[in-house]
């Protein structure tokens, strides 16, 4: 039996508007100071991949994000680049897990929070690897004390991403409660709509 929260059809309208309010809240929290690696970018990735029917908008959302941010701040190594935008493209996809009602309704925001901090580890592990391989052979030893001590050293900045993920997840998936749920106009809304398809 299917278990995925059958989410209604919406307006290209709808869809443009908060692929648009993902993308203005991923630029400012990058652009804007901000305490390092503590941005809303993971966040809208999993929410991306919850709310959207379509895969590609799901990957596009932090995507886009890190695009328009990179080309800002400055491009750097693209080994690292790949990793690090691979990992936003994969974690909004594996926030579409959250589509399944049985996870959501049982777990409530448990779930979101475990998604939040499953990403946030991932992210970790990858990017950090990725910077030890190909951008730390004058800092660190490339062998594994130097791997384990390029982990050590980005402890901190592990701990502030995923404060920053757990956070912005729960205002992105509250907010979508607030409106979608609570609100009675928009719940009788919900009914009559149609539910969209994988795609």
């Amino acid at each position: 039996m299917d278990t995925r929260d059958k989410t209604p059809a919406r307006s290209f309208t709808t869809t443009l508007l908060v692929l648009t309010a993902l993308v203005a809240l991923g630029v400012a929290g990058r652009l804007f100071d901000h305490a390092y690696n503590a941005t809303p970018v993971m966040a809208a990735a999993l929410f991306a991949g919850f709310f959207f029917c379509s895969r590609l908008l799901a990957v596009v959302a932090p995507l886009a994000i890190m695009l328009l941010c990179d080309a800002v701040i400055g491009f750097y190594s693209w080994p690292v680049m790949v990793s690090v935008y691979g990992c936003f493209a994969l974690m909004a996809l594996a926030g579409r897990v959250l589509r399944y009602k049985k996870m959501v309704i049982r777990t409530g925001g448990l779930a979101v929070t475990t998604m939040a901090f499953f990403a946030s580890v991932v992210f970790f592990g990858v990017t950090n690897f990725a910077h030890w391989k190909f951008m730390g052979a004058g800092m660190y030893e490339q062998n594994l004390s130097g791997l384990l001590l390029c982990y050590e050293n980005a402890i901190p900045f592990f701990k502030n991403h995923l404060i920053a993920t757990v956070l912005w997840s729960m205002v992105l998936f509250g907010t979508h409660v607030i409106v979608a749920d609570v609100i009675p106009a928009n719940r009788r809304s919900r009914q009559t709509q149609s539910s969209c398809g994988a795609v």
